[in-house]
């Protein structure tokens, strides 16, 4: 029996196991799909930890998509640039690292939007973040970025401009706050700014309305939550494991 799994701390909010257990059921594939909160221990010495469990494929998510990457024994371009892999196969004892975040959310965007964006705001500053900023400048899209960590070079919430916030019409969460324990948090962003004629994206799906999304429907904006995108995920993960 092939296994597979997600790895991300939370995962219970994770709509996978339901998704790929359904999947091969139906499809009549002998496989089993697993939901872990790997230890430190298991992150440590994740190569190795991989390999004994004898996994034939990973799923990746927060807060471990910048983490696995030095264990890759291979890593496509798009997933050596972003600094990030959201999937993992594993073939002849090597781990092989993708990302396909971007492609989901590129995907997302031109669904809703086939005219394109003038400028974005993406909340965030992990592999999730990484993964959109990519997508977002291959699509040519003016990006500004905020975090609450000014190291990286981003824009503070504190820092934000009126202007800069009702010129952008495209809003992205790619925090964890509306999600598990973080369910009843939301970025500390200028709510009462966005423009109407803007998109406010959550890339969490569990809540469908997380706070985010709800301060910006108030705003009179549309908003999105990232279902599809995921969904996306789960096709690729497929392809990549060539099931």
């Amino acid at each position: 029996m092939k296994q597979y799994a997600i790895i991300g701390k939370p995962v219970e909010h994770s709509l996978s196991g339901e998704w790929f257990t359904r999947y091969f059921k139906e499809k009549g594939i002998d496989a089993g799909f697993r939901m872990i909160e790997p230890e430190e221990d298991d992150m440590k010495y994740f190569r190795k930890w991989v390999l004994e469990k004898q996994f034939d494929g990973l799923l990746v998510t927060i807060p471990f998509k910048i983490d696995v990457v030095p264990y890759m024994d291979e890593i496509e371009d798009d997933a050596r640039k972003i600094g990030a892999v959201n999937i993992i196969a594993v073939r002849d004892g090597k781990l092989c690292g993708y990302n396909t975040d971007f492609r989901a959310f590129e995907n997302q965007m031109v669904q809703m939007r086939p005219t394109g964006f003038k400028k974005a705001i993406v909340m965030g500053l992990g592999g999730a973040a990484a993964a959109v900023v990519y997508a977002l400048e291959k699509m040519k899209i003016p990006v500004l970025k905020v975090s609450r960590r000014k190291d990286y070079g981003d824009t503070l919430y504190s820092e934000l401009k009126e202007q800069d916030v009702r010129e952008a019409d495209l809003i992205i969460n790619t925090t964890p706050l509306g999600m598990g324990v973080y369910e009843t948090e939301s970025p500390p962003f200028k709510y009462q700014w966005i423009s109407k004629n803007a998109l406010a994206y959550d890339l969490i799906y569990n809540p469908a309305e997380t706070l985010f999304l709800k301060k910006c429907a108030e705003s009179g904006c549309q908003t999105l939550n990232g279902r599809g995108m995921v969904e996306f995920v789960y096709e690729q993960a497929l392809e990549i494991w060539g099931i």
